[in-house]
Formats: structure tokens, C-alpha cells, sequence
């Protein structure tokens, strides 16, 4: 690909790039996909409206999307069509785009966005000779989350101390859309303030509620229910929801139910942990495969229930009796009912 760049690239130089009439955005990170997205269709808007389609390549074939880029534009200088899940669409169909891309309207924008591309197939190596690529991976380590933080900063003119910013990135996952649910949280914490402290950053991000949720559910994991029971009480201490360690728990059980569903389709741990646990940051995949070997089916089903009825109860008039309700879901999940 000889015009492909990392998400980072692309966003900073999109701007001076020339104008492409096909782009190609690809890599598993929903929220650098959706970011590139947009701005791509911010680029293309000359007025706050956009002849625009979205395809998905679950549910459409090429004629289709072909009918779609000969439409002419109505209310804009080009047509855009989105084309999701790419690499869904039927391998015929993929080549008829890909025929398309080498002989483009002039008036049209195809942007083909693929979550899981075989970039390897004679296919997609063509469009990507042709197409403006974008690369959007996970971040990888802390120095990822890091040159995100400080475009973020860039971009929203905030300023914030190194200590502050190596505070923040070493306080969440390794995850993009929770890094950026951080900083909104932190950008209301300080009321909109151009200058972040590093006590700033410590009192709403550095007690995060996230390492403190990992710490949670590996103990619960390990059905260790002392343990349990002491970081709950120090998470509820330091004010944190008891609906959001509901919906952090039922996130995690929900995934420990997926690996012992993959494990009944003989699919090994080692494979489990390279292809399909992405969206759990890496140091902690171990702990989820250990947490499937300590609960069965029906334990799973009978903790669902638990959280559904904690949940409820948060959310009603019971909330005053947050702690208890808490302390009961902990002896509920480790099996040792009150």
C-alpha cells in the first residue's frame, strides 16, 4: 500500500493530503475507525449536509454499492458512500469494487471501512494501491495512549504537566475509548480549565475506578471472597458507583461465558488470547481465562440473574442500601449465598 498511513499520520497531514475518490480504513479499534470516519466526512462537508449512503457488506452486494456511487450528487460537490464490514461482503463482490476503485466516478467518494481485512488477498492489495489507507490499531502500550493524549490536548488547547500525562496514561486500559472517556470526565472534574494538574489528574483518574474494577474482578474470579469483599468496601469508600462496577462486572462474566463457549469449540487458550479477546488489555487476559475455570454454566447463569437484580435495585429506591446490596452480589457471585 503505497499511500497508507497510521491513524495518527492521517489525522494530522489529512488536511494537506489531495483529495482521494477512494479511502480505505481498516483495523480493529472501533474508536479510531469512527474517528477517522469523521473526519473524513467533515472534510468533504462543504455545508452542514452531505449526499451521503452507508452499505454494510452483511446485508448488500457490489450492484448495489455500484448504484449507489453512479447516483449523482444533489446537495454537495461529491456523493459519499460508506461501505462497512468489507470483509464480509461475497469475494465476487469484492472484486467488482475493487474494478470500481480502478475506474472511479468522478462525482463519487467510496470509503471502504474493514474491521478484520485480509490484506494479504490480490483484492484488497489492489485497492490499497489505489485507495488513501488508514491503519487503526490498538494501542499497543502506554506510548500509544500517550501521543493520543497529547493530540487530544492539541486539538482541545489544554495543557497538561508530563507527570500529569504519564499519570493519566498508566491509570486506565490500554483502550482508546475509555482513555477518552478519562479525559471528558477529567476536563468536567477541573470545570473546562486550560491547565490540568497532576492533582487534578490524581484525585479523578489516578484512584481510577478501573484499575480498582480489575483488582475486583480477579478476585472474584478466583472466588476469593474476602478479598472480594475488601476492595468493594475501599472502591465504595472512595465514592465509586456501585451501577458502574454492575455493569464492569456483567461486561467481565459475559466475557469469561464467551472463552467457555470458544473452549467447547476446542479452540486452545493460546488461540483465544490472539484472536478474540482484543478489547481486554493484555496483561489481564490470563486472569479471564483462570476466572472460566472456576465457574460452570450454570453458576454464570445464576450470577446474570444476581447483577440483573442488583442493577434493579440500584436503581430504584433501594440505592440508600448500596452497600448492602453490593456485600450480598459478592457472596452471590462467590457462591456462598447470605
Amino acid at each position: 500500500m503505497k499511500n497508507q498511513f497510521t491513524h495518527y499520520e492521517f489525522l494530522k497531514t489529512f488536511g494537506n493530503l489531495p483529495k482521494s475518490a477512494v479511502y480505505l480504513i481498516f483495523g480493529e479499534d472501533d474508536y479510531l475507525r469512527e474517528k477517522v470516519e469523521k473526519a473524513i466526512l467533515k472534510f468533504y462537508s462543504e455545508t452542514n449536509e452531505l449526499d451521503k449512503a452507508v452499505l454494510y457488506g452483511d446485508e448488500t452486494n457490489a450492484t448495489f454499492v455500484l448504484e449507489e456511487l453512479e447516483m449523482l450528487p444533489f446537495i454537495s460537490e461529491n456523493r459519499l458512500v460508506i461501505l462497512k464490514n468489507f470483509e464480509q461482503l461475497k469475494p465476487k463482490d469484492q472484486k467488482r469494487i475493487q474494478e470500481y476503485c480502478e475506474k472511479p466516478f468522478d462525482s463519487s467518494i467510496l470509503l471502504i471501512v474493514s474491521q478484520k481485512p485480509d490484506l494479504k488477498t490480490a483484492t484488497l492489495k489492489k485497492i490499497g494501491e489505489i485507495a488513501i489507507s488508514v491503519s487503526c490499531k490498538k494501542p499497543y502500550n502506554a506510548s500509544d495512549l500517550l501521543r493520543w493524549l497529547n493530540s487530544e490536548l492539541r486539538i482541545r488547547n489544554l495543557r497538561m504537566e508530563q507527570k500529569a500525562m504519564n499519570l493519566f496514561v498508566n491509570s486506565i486500559e490500554l483502550n482508546y475509548n475509555i482513555a477518552a472517556n478519562e479525559l471528558e470526565k477529567l476536563m468536567l472534574f477541573t470545570k473546562n480549565s486550560p491547565i490540568i494538574s497532576y492533582e487534578a489528574v490524581l484525585a479523578c483518574v489516578g484512584k481510577s475506578s478501573v484499575k480498582n474494577i480489575f483488582d475486583l474482578q480477579n478476585a472474584l474470579g478466583q472466588k476469593n471472597l474476602k478479598l472480594s469483599l475488601k476492595i468493594l468496601q475501599n472502591m465504595l469508600e472512595n465514592q465509586e458507583s456501585g451501577i458502574f462496577i454492575i455493569s464492569m462486572l456483567t461486561r467481565f462474566f459475559l466475557l469469561v461465558l464467551k472463552i467457555k463457549s470458544l473452549r467447547k469449540q476446542n479452540i486452545g487458550d493460546n488461540e483465544i488470547i490472539a484472536k478474540h479477546m482484543w478489547e481486554i488489555f493484555r496483561n489481564y487476559r490470563k486472569n479471564y481465562l483462570e476466572a472460566a475455570n472456576h465457574f460452570n454454566r450454570d453458576e454464570l447463569r445464576k450470577i446474570f440473574f444476581a447483577l440483573l437484580q442488583a442493577d434493579t435495585a440500584l436503581k430504584s429506591r433501594e440505592a440508600k442500601l448500596e452497600k448492602i446490596i453490593m456485600t450480598t452480589l459478592m457472596f452471590e457471585i462467590c457462591g456462598k449465598g447470605i
